[in-house]
């Protein structure tokens, strides 16, 4: 299962997230740690860094990062991924 919550800074998105992340477990956790500090403090402040992330991201790459991110599923999952 697949959750995107969308929405304008500050609209709740957060809040939802925590709200609804202890009744479904995550299939892959991917923690984007590309970033120290953002653009809003308050944010910031709030923030709380994933406790066990599947796989954690650590500067910018996309495509690089899509590739080992892929090679890392297929190997603990298989070519079906968590979805089976």
């Amino acid at each position: 299962m697949i959750i995107l919550i969308m929405g304008l800074s500050g609209s709740g998105k957060t809040s939802l997230a925590k709200a609804l992340t202890p009744m479904f477990n995550a299939d892959y956790t991917i923690w984007m740690d590309t970033k120290k500090v953002s653009r809003f403090e308050d944010t910031d402040k709030i923030f709380e860094t994933p406790k066990n992330p599947d796989f954690i991201v650590t500067h910018f790459d996309a495509d690089m990062w899509a590739y080992l991110i892929k090679q890392d599923i297929q190997d603990k999952y298989g070519n079906l991924g968590p979805h089976r």
